[in-house]
């Protein structure tokens, strides 16, 4: 059998890709909220919600990174303001570094979403894993985690049959792990799974609503590492966990008491003065 070769795709370290955004409409918020277990408001559009924005662009790095069996495994976000409605948008993505995660390359991506005058809006780093020759990267670092002190919150969400296609919808994330059986096994898992962003944002949405006590600030800074695949049907628990420093979190999730991400972190927005770390 002939082994194709790999591409370097430290190559592509410095791509930038850009894209100007249609205004987020009133019904693509909704659905969204909605797809993440959220009761939709009028005017309140989800934080999670850039990352739908991104879409397009996301899918043309995939196109560059070139390869079947891409998974994303680390997510970072910073909200720097509210996501507005009903105003155009600029879009910008930039693949910044390559390291090794196992016998897989992981690919850095940061997103920026900013208004059309250049005020920034949220901030994204974004891990993208393919087959390659991760052994002959440095290798991916984990985030050092804070201290976990006292619990703050525990709760559960479960996540129905329909849910991959529901966010697959509001979101624009076709990729047919989610949505077909074969497709699915194909990639190696045991069958549909649920998107790890769905996942997150569920959770994070819910926990930041308890410690907000449901009002804003809101959300300022999350961060995960996916290391689990939640299926259709699956209950996550979600805890959060008090760090000692103001406003921040540490936050955890399981099915079945299997770690589903790890190095989580929240941070509420009037704490975050910096950027992803």
């Amino acid at each position: 059998m002939i082994v194709p070769e790999r591409r370097d795709r430290r190559a592509l370290i410095g791509t930038i890709l850009t894209e100007a955004v249609p205004p987020i409409t009133t019904a693509d918020a909704g659905a969204y909220s909605t797809a993440i277990g959220e009761a939709p408001t009028a005017g309140a559009v989800s934080p999670f919600y850039a990352i739908a924005l991104f879409g397009p662009l996301w899918q043309r790095v995939q196109r560059e990174i070139g390869d079947q069996g891409i998974v994303h495994i680390d997510q970072r976000i910073l909200v720097h303001r509210r996501l507005p409605a009903g105003r155009p948008l600029t879009a910008a993505v930039r693949i910044t570094g390559v390291a090794g995660f196992g016998r897989h390359d992981a690919v850095l991506v940061h997103s920026t979403l900013s208004t059309v005058d250049g005020s920034p809006v949220a901030s994204l780093r974004s891990t993208l894993a393919a087959p390659g020759d991760g052994h002959d990267r440095p290798p991916l670092r984990r985030p050092p985690d804070p201290a976990r002190l006292g619990e703050a919150v525990r709760l559960e969400r479960r996540f129905d049959d329909a849910a991959p296609a529901r966010y697959a919808e509001a979101s624009g994330d076709q990729n047919p792990v989610h949505l077909d059986e074969e497709a699915a096994r194909a990639a190696g898992f045991p069958g549909r799974v649920v998107h790890g962003m769905c996942v997150l944002a569920t959770g994070a949405t819910a926990v930041a609503a308890e410690l907000g006590g449901h009002r804003e600030p809101g959300l300022g800074y999350l961060r995960a590492r996916f290391a689990r695949p939640v299926l259709p049907g699956d209950t996550v628990e979600y805890v959060a966990h008090r760090t000692g420093a103001f406003g921040t979190y540490r936050l955890g999730a399981s099915v079945d008491g299997r770690a589903v991400f790890r190095s989580g972190l929240l941070r509420f927005r009037q704490c975050s003065r910096t950027g992803p770390e």
